[in-house]
Formats: structure tokens, sequence, C-alpha cells
């Protein structure tokens, strides 16, 4: 178990606003808990910057130029690699640049999206703060922009937009990006949306990991290993090599990439990386592996990260790993070396990057790049204990709507002397089906308001799972005619649900309109929840224009949120 500062680098600039970090706290599954408003924060020099808490964690404002070093305390714990914290003076960090998240956007005719962030780079290396901002097009007959800030799909085209920053010092007055959008006339698939999330940093030679996600009005589900692929522009000059599971292995060339999924038939978003050189000169390394002791037969994989000199984020190594540096110019400083050692036979076998162990007993890990070395690892290999493995079920606990199918259930046995779980075959019983009944293997389907258990088994031991079912917040939905305007209009809809354990609120968002309506509680009715609610203010389109709400509802002041996109037109105009 660990503290880690995320990021653990922060490059500010006087006059700059201030910048958050998270601080998390790694268990040795690999599981991450923020504790930002839990832990303790020292700094090395108080007078560079300004420590403050917020909702959010710790926030740090510049003071004066310099160099200071944040060191986080929790529980005994502390963390294994400061907060780094450089202050430039005015303009210090080079030139500003404005960036704008998607760079790419894809719509339907009558469609509507706003940017997901609009941020100012001070500088090289410095950290990013968020702006309001300005967007023009540059061809409205093709995207037209509502109040400055939402896009709408007109015409089937492509065009580019101009984003502009607003109330940004005086400094970056001027500055300016361009996003690409393209419009299409056809329908998504039966309402089915294909969505890609992956990273938009990488170095050369390093591999990335992608997630896809059908999403549909009813839900979405992980497809990143289900027949999945990824394409990458055509223009690139060192394509990457697919390895399966939504993941890519890049080349050695810098570059922008533009990447996109493909799943039976249906096109995601597109998603840009950019592809850094590695660093000329790195300040430390970092071997990352899990610290929990092996189990015989288990093979286990580490990555070495090198933080550049310069401060810029910290970079992938691993693949730049040689096993054996004997025939290499030992003088040659680009060759990584991870370095095992034990007291005697080695109890585990070695080929970079993964460690498989083969007998009980001790080993050491450390990573090597010319004079630098990274902090050892030291580890165990434990047998298998024979018998002596604990059942467990995840989820502990889950909650499902009436008619929802849950996630798989999963069942696995760990070791009481330690080491990762290891998945096992077990039998699933609900304890009363009129409530959670039976899909398939490891899954449930709600079938009425309730409580109940979901007994695991396998291996002579038994678990359970407490399951939750709730009423579905989206039984019945139906919009009245609106009253046109001269400008825009408003839409009553009157919305049915299945009373639940809570009472459940309700509300409207629309596009370009922050928040959407207050959240208002519905009227119990017997078994049922019934609201009546209004739409904000919404623009008048041409005719025929396809229109878009999102009803979103949740028990009252709770933060799982169910969300149903209501589509709708209006024939007369």
């Amino acid at each position: 178990m660990s503290l880690r500062f995320i990021p653990d680098v922060l490059q500010l600039e006087m006059g700059v606003p201030a910048a958050a970090v998270r601080l998390v706290r790694v268990w040795s599954d690999g599981a991450t808990e923020d504790v930002e408003n839990l832990a303790e924060i020292t700094l090395s020099r108080a007078d560079v910057v300004e420590q403050s808490w917020t909702a959010a964690g710790p926030v740090f404002r510049a003071l004066a130029p310099g160099r200071t070093r944040g060191v986080a305390t929790l529980d005994g714990l502390t963390t294994r690699r400061p907060l780094l914290i450089d202050v430039a003076p005015p303009g210090g960090g080079g030139q500003p640049r404005l960036a704008a998240y998607p760079g790419r956007i894809s719509l339907r005719v009558g469609e509507s999206a706003v940017l997901q962030s609009v941020q100012i780079i001070p500088g090289r290396g410095a950290t990013p703060f968020s702006v309001d901002y300005q967007i023009t097009s540059n061809d409205p007959q093709i995207v037209s922009v509502v109040e400055g800030r939402s896009l709408r799909g007109v015409a089937p085209g492509q065009t580019r937009l101009t984003v502009t920053p607003v109330g940004a010092g005086a400094q970056y007055q001027g500055l300016a990006t361009t996003i690409f959008v393209g419009v299409t006339a056809e329908p998504e698939s039966g309402g089915v949306r294909l969505v890609l999330t992956g990273p938009s940093r990488a170095t050369v030679g390093a591999t990335v990991q992608f997630q896809s996600e059908i999403v549909t009005d009813s839900g979405s589900r992980l497809v990143t290993n289900e027949q999945t692929t990824l394409d990458v522009s055509r223009g690139a000059v060192d394509p990457p090599t697919a390895l399966g599971g939504c993941a890519l292995r890049l080349g050695e060339t810098a570059e922008l990439l533009t990447i996109q999924a493909s799943h039976r038939g249906i096109l995601s978003n597109m998603v840009q990386l950019r592809v850094a050189p590695l660093a000329r000169r790195f300040a430390s390394l970092e071997l990352d592996i899990d610290h929990a002791p092996l189990v015989l037969g288990e093979r286990r994989s580490y990555r070495v990260w090198g933080y550049p000199a310069g401060g810029e984020q910290r970079q992938d190594l691993t693949n730049t790993l040689t096993d054996d540096l004997a025939n290499d110019d030992p003088t040659a400083v680009s060759q990584l070396q991870v370095v095992l050692s034990s007291d005697g036979a080695s109890p585990v076998a070695h080929v970079s990057p993964v460690v498989t162990a083969v007998s009980p007993g001790s080993f050491r890990l450390r990573a090597v790049r010319g004079a630098l070395q990274s902090d050892v690892v030291a580890l165990d290999v434990v047998p298998a204990d024979g018998g002596r493995q604990i059942l467990t079920a995840a989820p502990s606990s889950m909650t499902i709507r009436v008619g929802e199918t849950s996630g798989e259930i999963l069942a696995s046995m760990r070791s009481i002397s330690g080491g990762p779980p290891r998945q096992v075959t077990a039998t699933f019983t609900s304890e009363d089906p009129t409530i959670a009944s039976p899909a398939s293997a490891g899954r449930f389907t709600g079938q009425a308001v309730g409580r109940t258990r979901i007994m695991v088994e396998a291996g002579g031991q038994q678990t359970a799972v407490d399951v939750l079912v709730v009423g579905s917040y989206f039984m019945n939905v139906a919009l009245e005619a609106p009253d046109l305007g001269d400008r825009s209009f408003t839409v009553q809809l009157q919305v049915e649900g299945l009373r639940g354990p809570n009472d459940v609120e309700y509300r409207v968002v629309t596009a370009g309109v922050p928040g959407g309506t207050p959240w208002q509680t519905a009227t119990p009715t017997g078994d049922r929840v019934i609201i009546t609610l209004e739409s904000p203010q919404i623009p008048n389109g041409p005719r025929g224009q396809l229109y878009n709400l999102t009803l979103e509802a949740r028990s009252v002041g709770g933060s799982d949120v169910e969300r149903r996109s209501i589509p709708f037109r209006i024939s007369a105009q």
C-alpha cells in the first residue's frame, strides 16, 4: 500500500490561476482511493506557493518564482515520490497556447454537442487551467453555434470552428485554436453508440490501452475484448501495432495519431493521441509492480517510468528494456535494464517485463539506466497453501432496476498467505427469485422492488452478494405538444416511474444549458411516482429538425443518476 500524487509535477507561472492535485492511496491489489482531504501535506518552502483546501482537494497558487516539494502523510504512509512544484516568472515557460478537447467532433443533422474542455497551457511543461470560451463557425450552414458554446449539425458536410478564450488574463488575449466538425445525415444504428476512451499522450515505443463501450438509452456495456478493432489515421508515419483487446504498441516516431474503434459495423468517436519522443535526460526512475506476494505459478508484469530532467510528464520506458547488457556498450545510457537478484537460486523466471514464480523464496528488482537506479522492490514467492483458500465474490453488493440484468458476479479464491485472487467456477443461487431471478451464469434480472441475496458456492465454501432491486425511474414518458414562440419554446413532459425505497427527483437537461433545470421531487402514488417537468428554453430550428432532451433521475440527494435520452421532432413550425 502506498500514497501517490496525481500529477506529481506541477509547472506554475506567476499570475496563472491556482492548480489542484489528487492524492490517492494505492492498495496492494491495484485499487485506488482518493484521500486528498484526509492526508497532511508538508511543503519544503512555503514562500514559493500558497496551499489551500477545497472540496476537490489541495490547491496551490504561485507566490514567487522557485521550486518546492510537497510530502503527504496518512496513517503512517508517506508518498514514495514527492510533489515537485516549479514556479516560473510571467512568460518564463515559453509561448502559451489554447487547447480544446475533443479536437474532432462527429454530428448528425439536428444533433447537438458541447466541448468537454478548453484549457490554456501557459508554456512548455506548464500545468494547464480551464477557461471560459467562445466558438465561431466557419460555415454556419453546416454547423451552427448556439450562445457561443453549443454546436448543432445543420447540414451534411465538414467545416472548421475557431475557439477563443473569454475572460482570460491580458497575456492570453489573441489565443485561438481550431476544431474540426463533420456532419452526416445517417441516423445511428438503433440508437446505439460506440464510445472510445483512452490516453491523449504517450511515449514512442509504449503500449497504450483503450476502452470501448456500447451505449444505448437503457445502459452501457464494455466491448473492449469483444470483436472491437482500432483504426489509425491514414497519415500515420509510423503506424502502431495492434495487440488485441484495444491495445496498441506505438512505433518509434513522434507524431499525432487519430484513432477510431469499430465494433460490428458501428464506428466510435475519434480520439487523438500525441506520441512524444523520449526525453534526452531523466532525473529518476520508478519500478512499478504490485508489492503483494506472488503465488507459485503466478505471472506478474511491471512497468518502468522515467521522470524527465526538465520536469515534463513521466514517460513509459518499459518497452525500451533489454535483459542483458553484456554485449552492449557499457557507457550507453539509452539502454534500460531491470536487474533481478536473490540470496540463493532465483524463485522467479524473468523475461522483461514479466516475472513468473517458480519456487518459494524472496527476490529483489530494480531498474537501471546509465547512472540512474530506481528504488529496490523486494517481493516474496509463497506456496499455494493447499486448501487454505478464502472464497470471495465481486461485487459484494449491487443495485439493479426492475427489468435490468446485472453485470457478472465473479468468484475468486485468495490464499490466506497473500497474493492475487484466482478466479474460479462457482454456482449462483438467488434466495428470492421473485425479486432477482437468474439470467445466465453469474447474472441476475430484477423482477420486483426489494432486497435479497445471491448465494455463491465453490470449493466447499459459500459467500453472499447483497442485492437491492429498485424501481425503474422511466416507466412511461410522454411529451405534450409545445407552444412555439417566435424564437424558442419549451416542452412539458409527463414522467411515470416505479416507486423505490427512497423518494425520487427528476430534472431536464438540454445542450447549452449548464446543469439543466432544478431537481424536483416526484409525487408517490401507490407503487408509482409521477411528475410533470418543463424543459429549458429551446431555440427554434428548421422544419423537421431533430431535437433531443435528456431526463435525469436519482434518489433524493443521491449521486447515482439514471439518464434517458428523449429525441423528438416538431412537424409544423
